[in-house]
């Protein structure tokens, strides 16, 4: 029997997302914060994954052409190297309900915006 009041599994009750980005002429830099609260595994609230917190950081310049803007970033997620719970396997039956968050991940890209 499920308690009434209990959560639905796999649903943090609290999440915060922030970022904060500086542009300067064809420059930009953004740095990024995720906070993700306690989330219940099964549907009886019996365990929980910890909630965590990531902290992401960007930089980019974009060049003006012809016919668009080419915008090249490169990208750290998860800079600080935590170890945390990336997502949950609700009501698994053999009790391995977590799956774990990447490490810290480097990105490089290039983006184009077309302009007719």
């Amino acid at each position: 029997m499920i308690a009434v009041g209990t959560r639905i599994p796999g649903t943090a009750k609290h999440s915060l997302f922030g970022r904060l980005q500086w542009r300067h002429g064809s420059w930009e830099a953004a740095v990024e914060a995720s906070v993700l609260g306690r989330m219940s595994a099964n549907d009886r609230g019996t365990t929980d994954a910890p909630g965590h917190f990531l902290m992401h950081l960007e930089t980019a310049y974009a060049w003006r052409l012809h016919r668009g803007r080419l915008r090249g970033f490169a990208r750290v997620e998860n800079l600080f190297d935590r170890a945390y719970i990336g997502s949950i396997i609700v009501n698994e039956g053999n009790g391995r309900y977590y799956e774990p968050g990447p490490d810290r991940t480097f990105l490089i890209g290039a983006q184009w915006q077309w302009s007719p």
